[in-house]
């Protein structure tokens, strides 16, 4: 259990500043923008693209505060399923081998020999050896892939989502107990809903760039940067070098498929999480006579 939760913490410790970041930067770029463009006041109905634009510069902002963390989450994580991995295949061998105690000696070294750093199984631990042997810039491996995905990925959530809500109110605008107002509130359910197609849609369209921030976040892991190299070259793999060559790269290697792995898993965090997070959000600022942005 202790395994399957690893980098849990770490995760929950970029969460609550990310978010806080996210949706706050986005009221303020929105708010700039709003005036630079339209010099019109932000609680009138305005286009979705600016919405798209605010959502994208909010992402930015706020991973490159919290991305440190993200690097540590994917490592422990990372150093956790490689671990089971590698325990298991110590164990089959035990099974043949006569000479158990012989046969665990040996799958422990070759444990020690792949994996040198795992060790390090804290968020405190991970930073301290990613900054002794890969430099303060070793916590922003992978920022590249992880910006190149999050600039589409959270402006796509923000213009899906005002997009739904501005259609919704225009449809019903024929109802007299439905008047678009910018304090008025949506139904929770239609908030639900809106917040999980945003979810959905900008997960998708995105999720190959985060397959290659996750691999690249972590390609510098197994061994020490010395010797990293020469063992990629040793088994005919290739280092990732920037997000494009990781997207050709693993669809040479792998196939399309590799980089929608484990997207349907993806769903069941994402999709709910966005609808709880817009349907808060928004229920939050009509507690607030805050105007909801449509």
């Amino acid at each position: 259990m202790y395994c399957e939760c690893r980098g849990n913490g770490a995760s929950v410790l970029r969460i609550v500043p990310y978010a806080a970041i996210h949706f706050t930067a986005y009221e303020s770029y929105r708010k700039a923008i709003i005036h630079m463009v339209t010099q019109a006041s932000s609680s009138k109905p305005v286009s979705p693209v600016i919405d798209l634009l605010a959502g994208s510069s909010a992402g930015a902002s706020a991973v490159m505060i919290t991305y440190p963390l993200d690097l540590v989450r994917t490592r422990l994580a990372y150093q956790s399923e490689s671990g089971k991995r590698h325990s298991s295949k110590a164990a089959v061998n035990d099974r043949v081998n006569t000479h158990a105690t012989a046969s665990t000696s040996s799958a422990s070294q070759r444990i020690q020999r792949i994996l040198p750093q795992s060790p390090t199984s804290t968020i405190r631990g991970v930073i301290a050896s990613t900054l002794k042997q890969e430099g303060f810039l070793g916590l922003y491996r992978g920022i590249g892939p992880t910006l190149a995905g999050i600039l589409p990925y959270a402006g796509l959530k923000f213009y899906v989502y005002q997009s739904l809500k501005q259609y919704y109110w225009r449809q019903n605008q024929a109802d007299d107990t439905l008047e678009p107002s910018s304090h008025q509130k949506l139904p929770v359910l239609i908030m639900l809903t809106f917040g999980a197609g945003a979810g959905l849609v900008a997960q998708t369209l995105t999720y190959p760039l985060d397959v290659v921030r996750r691999r690249m976040q972590v390609q510098g892991l197994k061994l020490p940067p010395a010797q990293q190299q020469a063992a990629l070259q040793a088994k005919h793999q290739t280092v990732l070098r920037s997000t494009w060559h990781g997207l050709v790269t693993i669809t040479q290697q792998q196939g399309t498929k590799a980089l929608f792995a484990g997207l349907s898993i993806n769903y069941m965090k994402v999709i709910p999480s966005t609808a709880i997070g817009f349907t808060l959000y928004d229920t939050l600022k009509s507690y607030l006579d805050l105007p909801s942005n449509l």
